[in-house]
């Protein structure tokens, strides 16, 4: 069924953008003087975490583990795409450079051949 197809890639990009999440999260729970936020910020973290968990075994019925495993090399794009976005962090050449690399060894992994 062609909708299944799409249903495990949407499955594994949620799973992409909602990971990162934690980080997020954890790095604001870090910023934080107030106790009260602090773990506020610390169980927003593991909401996210236990959400990732569920999509992430949902995830893993469809694809063969080395692949999807190896697939996880992109969230460093959504890292850095974040840091930016949540923390006016700058990306400099060798976060290019890096993610590139990176995001080349997830092709010639995903490739079949």
């Amino acid at each position: 069924m062609k909708t299944d197809g799409l249903y495990k890639y949407f499955l594994a990009f949620i799973s992409f953008i909602v990971y990162p999440l934690a980080d997020v999260f954890a790095k604001i729970a870090s910023f934080q003087t107030n106790n009260l936020m602090r773990l506020f910020y610390l169980v927003l973290e593991l909401v996210v975490l236990a959400v990732y968990g569920i999509v992430w075994q949902q995830v893993l019925k469809h694809f063969q583990l080395s692949k999807i495993v190896s697939s996880k090399g992109i969230l460093i794009i959504i890292a850095l795409l974040y840091s930016v976005l949540f923390f006016d962090e700058s990306i400099t050449i060798w976060n290019i450079l890096g993610s590139s690399i990176i995001v080349c060894g997830v092709f010639v992994v995903g490739c079949d051949g």
